[in-house]
């Protein structure tokens, strides 16, 4: 490598990267926290990665809430995305976990970093616009949330390595770029509701076809013949990305069924029993860009942005100064494109507070799925700093007026930034950094104009690199300082727990587990204390807080708010319960005070739904008909294992038991009940019950058998272990294919 060619990769790459990781050192040495909402993130990725390690792809949680079909919450993350193996890997070589985490996500949002570097640079077709994009992006407020709200950044890198293998794959019709596109949709897919990616593409497709209508048509043709042509491919393609599909259907169906509810997400108390969708409202403002900061914060209060704060948005103001230079350049289309798009964007960020976002809600259906719109954060800044580079190469290539004009430049340079000065100097709590970056800016592009361009390319670049980080510098410092006052002692104590196994009791804790947690730090908020139990995999305390925290099977919530709250808790700490007989009643749920009986007094009773398949099971007749004489006697309580009742396999999908009762008995497991779970009597698959309004009940017959429960909706787990194979085999042929055309460039070129 030449020397110029080390020069470009220190301060194209290492410098930025290296400066970006010394500002966030802090959270990387752990002298601070991630926050509440990553925390939340953590807990699934770490859930996740145990149980896969133990051969179960987890489907069901059974330690919150009675019990929850997890698959939902693993569509947050992507587990499809092979950037969590990383975390594996690294752990597995003897790495922390919760450090193997900061650095995947620390990676990941490099990754992202890089794909947008080469999307401007795709573009634009500048290499000194693109790096400064990649400068500005690594060093806005993309950066804020990576340690609080780690979705956005989810969403957003696949999604830009998306729309550079788009624009490549329409400049030369490579195949690679194609898988790269079909891949990046698979991922896209299985990752935290798609409808964000769906409403940037849209909105850029929109705008393209209008601006570009020639062009535009001539790709669309383009894009028939090459799926003619390569029509296995087209059709494998397809067949994988329907696949993809999976997960998200599961999840869809479960709640438009109504098996699944989000209570926070409905208006009145009483529209959860009624809708089958998490649906949201015009009025939300909460998880708007708008809720999270004033107009004035772009330039004022730099110093004051809150940790956790993941709606904000920042870049440095020398990109606001690149703008205001061009104002007076000469348009082009891709200008007016990225000016509607950001626009655009910006609107729909806002939420309610301009009209665009309630016309969306009125008119597109997966708009009423949103509840947070500040998600369009990263995608807004992404379209604004690419519209600066294009606008920057504009200014850097504009060379024929220079020697005609270079006075009115002057004039005009000086006016720009004198009068931003002006401007910031009518704001409050304008950083001094933000004034240096002005000067910066003016000696900068004052020196340019005045050798026509013909700048040394070194200290052109360099002068250029200062102006875009000397601002954010003070920024993040001030950020990262606030990041060490952030104290939770549930997220001291998790992040300190190595992998671990599921753990099975058989009674429930009363009371939050607070073993190994520092007092001295401050109350963490119940949410905290729900993560925690999805990372060490033990059982949470009975209905122990709010709600709003998890997918709820339908009939424990409507349990825990219409039934004796003071009972349900004593009676749901144990697990198992053995009955003598049942009772059927045609809709349990309307007989609160029987079921008030049978948990104050432990009736050996259960009480099971008539609608299903109670008039057919010969083993559940003769426990009906034994029912009436046993209301004033007991159930059996199963509190540790026995002669009679051994747990002989435990894993968060299925639970294997033994039993050998003298008598016919009717167990109740007092784990969620939801319709996909199944249920084996010695390999023959026997009913499910609902029993006692929201529990698994069945029936088992005299004598020694294996009881055999499993939570396997449609294609069950193998399904998912099916698509991390095909995702595994995709992306090696991806990297396999563009690694080797690098390869073969390098060979011919040079």
């Amino acid at each position: 490598m030449s020397r110029k060619d080390s020069f470009f990769l220190i301060f194209k790459f290492i410098l930025p990267v290296g400066l970006w990781i010394f500002l966030f050192r802090s959270v990387l040495l752990g002298e601070a926290s991630i926050s509440g909402e990553n925390f939340l993130t953590y807990s699934i990725v770490k859930f996740y990665l145990d149980n896969l390690q133990t051969g179960v792809y987890p489907l069901w949680n059974p330690y919150l809430f009675w019990g929850i079909p997890d698959h939902i919450t693993l569509i947050n993350i992507g587990t499809f995305n092979p950037i969590w193996f990383l975390t594996f890997f690294l752990n597995k070589v003897g790495m922390r976990f919760y450090t193997a985490y900061l650095m995947t996500i620390v990676t990941y949002f490099f990754i992202g970093q890089l794909g947008f570097y080469q999307l401007v640079k795709a573009i634009v077709r500048n290499p000194i616009a693109a790096n400064m994009a990649f400068v500005a992006l690594t060093f806005s407020s993309l950066s804020i949330p990576l340690f609080a709200q780690l979705i956005m950044l989810i969403i957003f890198v696949p999604s830009v390595w998306f729309f550079y293998f788009l624009v490549r794959f329409c400049q030369n019709w490579d195949k690679r770029y194609f898988v790269g596109i079909v891949f990046c949709l698979m991922i896209i897919s299985t990752t935290y509701l798609p409808f964000y990616f769906l409403t940037v593409f849209l909105t850029v497709i929109f705008l393209f076809a209008i601006i570009y209508f020639s062009m535009f048509k001539g790709i669309l043709i383009e894009w028939f013949k090459f799926l003619r042509k390569n029509l296995i491919l087209s059709f494998i393609s397809l067949v994988i990305i329907i696949l993809s599909l999976w997960p998200a259907y599961q999840s869809y169906r479960m709640v438009a069924e109504h098996e699944v509810i989000v209570p926070f997400r409905y208006g009145a108390p009483t529209d959860v029993y009624k809708k089958g969708l998490t649906l949201t409202f015009k009025g939300t403002t909460d998880g708007a860009m708008s809720a999270r900061m004033l107009a004035d914060d772009l330039f004022s209060n730099l110093n004051q942005i809150s940790y956790g704060n993941d709606g904000f948005f920042y870049v440095t103001t020398f990109l606001y100064l690149i703008a205001c230079l061009a104002a007076l350049s000469q348009f082009n289309r891709l200008v007016v494109l990225l000016v509607f798009l950001t626009l655009i964007l910006f609107l729909l960020a806002i939420s309610n507070a301009a009209p665009l976002h309630q016309f969306m809600f009125n008119y597109v259906f997966y708009f009423k799925l949103f509840r947070n719109l500040h998600y369009f954060m990263p995608f807004l800044l992404a379209s604004f700093i690419l519209l600066v580079a294009e606008q920057l190469r504009i200014l850097l290539e504009n060379k024929g007026t220079l020697a005609q004009l270079r006075w009115l430049n002057m004039a005009f340079i000086f006016a720009v930034h004198l009068g931003w000065i002006a401007f910031l100097a009518t704001r409050e709590n304008v950083i001094c950094s933000s004034y240096l970056t002005i000067v910066i800016s003016l000696l900068f592009f004052l020196f340019y104009f005045l050798k026509q361009g013909k700048m040394n390319e070194k200290l052109f670049i360099l002068v250029l690199f200062l102006g875009m980080v000397v601002q954010p510098i003070e920024v993040f410092s001030w950020h990262n300082a606030k990041a060490k006052n952030y104290k939770s002692g549930v997220i001291k104590k998790c992040t300190q727990l190595p992998s671990v196994k599921p753990v099975f009791s058989f009674i429930r804790p009363l009371e939050h587990v607070r073993k190994g947690i520092d007092k001295n730090l401050k109350v963490d908020p119940s949410q905290n204390f729900f993560y925690m139990y999805r990372v060490s995999m033990v059982d949470s305390p009975v209905f122990f807080m709010p709600y709003e925290y998890g997918f709820l099977t339908y009939w424990s919530y409507y349990l825990s708010k219409n039934g004796p709250k003071e009972y349900i808790q004593i009676y749901t700490r144990n697990k198992f319960l053995v009955y003598d007989g049942v009772e059927v009643l045609d809709r349990p749920e309307m007989h609160l005070n029987t079921m008030k009986l049978v948990l104050l007094n432990n009736r050996n009773v259960a009480i099971i739904a008539a609608d299903q398949e109670s008039t057919h099971d010969p083993r559940l007749l003769s426990l009906i008909k034994e029912g009436s004489n046993l209301k004033m006697s007991h159930a059996a309580v199963i509190d540790s294992p026995s002669e009679q009742f051994k747990i002989k396999h435990f894993d968060v999908n299925s639970i294997k038991i033994e039993t050998n009762f003298v008598t016919p008995k009717f167990l109740v497991y007092n784990d969620s009940y939801q319709s996909d779970w199944q249920a084996f009597v010695n390999g023959k698959r026997v009913p499910l019950y609902r029993a006692n309004i929201a529990f698994k009940g069945i029936a088992i017959p005299a004598g020694k058998n294996e009881i055999y429960l499993r939570y396997h909706p449609l294609g069950g787990q193998y399904i998912y272990f099916f698509l991390l194979v095909v995702f595994g085999i995709v992306f090696l042929y991806l990297i396999t294919s563009l690694t080797i055309n690098r390869r073969r460039t390098r060979e011919i070129y040079g």
